[in-house]
């Protein structure tokens, strides 16, 4: 396991479960950044996985990039740079997946953030956000009603992933501090466009497709009143 040093202070294990640790406390009640002490390395250039760096960061994480991923990743291989969180993307590095394991066994929380995850037939390939929502059928339920679709601005995909993935390494390291192992967090933006449709697809379960509303949410009532 980690030094007790480099650990994530969130839980202790006890006789009745997992509750919050009295380090933890204090140092909540210090008003000290919940991730003051855990180092993250960006190893990515993907706007999800730069963006789930920037949300850790405002959580208190020091965020390091690397520009040089190749001597990085043998050095993380050989376990001479060991940081708690590693940032990588096989939308950005085809080489990321055959380093995961490697880094995840020396004790860091890998998280993957690609387009169709790390295992299926498509794993590997790459969308943009416009494609992506299109491919996704999010665009289907944008746009004017009556109108042609319109791809939504602001990387609204990306974001909810990088969303995703810092919840997924928090969650990682929670389990680390429980039994000392690494972790690998698969993130596929493909899941998120499609989980973002969860309003929209009960309507699609008779054979029907819900047609495009503008500005208005599915469930909002009364309208038009």
């Amino acid at each position: 396991s980690r030094p007790a040093s480099r650990s994530f202070p969130i839980v202790a294990k006890t006789t009745g479960g997992l509750v919050l640790s009295q380090q933890r406390l204090a140092k909540k009640t210090n008003s000290v950044p919940p991730l003051a002490d855990i180092t993250v390395l960006l190893a990515a250039t993907s706007v999800a996985s730069c963006l789930c760096a920037q949300t850790l960061a405002a959580l208190g994480a020091v965020v390091k990039h690397v520009d040089d991923l190749e001597s990085w990743y043998e050095k993380a291989a050989a376990r001479v740079c060991q940081p708690d969180i590693v940032l990588i993307s096989s939308d950005s590095d085809a080489r990321a997946p055959s380093y995961a394991g490697a880094i995840s066994a020396a004790g860091s929380v890998v998280c993957d953030v690609s387009t169709f995850g790390r295992t299926g037939p498509l794993r590997g390939g790459y969308l943009s956000e416009p494609d992506l929502q299109r491919f996704s059928s999010f665009a289907t339920y944008t746009g004017f009603p009556g109108g042609q679709a319109i791809c939504a601005p602001g990387y609204p995909i990306d974001c909810q992933a990088a969303l995703y993935a810092a919840a997924g390494v928090i969650a990682g390291l929670l389990m680390r501090e429980v039994d000392g192992a690494g972790r690998i967090v698969d993130i596929a933006r493909l899941d998120v466009a499609v989980n973002s449709l969860l309003p929209c697809m009960p309507a699609g379960l008779p054979g029907s497709v819900r047609t495009r509303l503008g500005i208005r949410h599915p469930p909002l009532a009364p309208r038009h009143t």
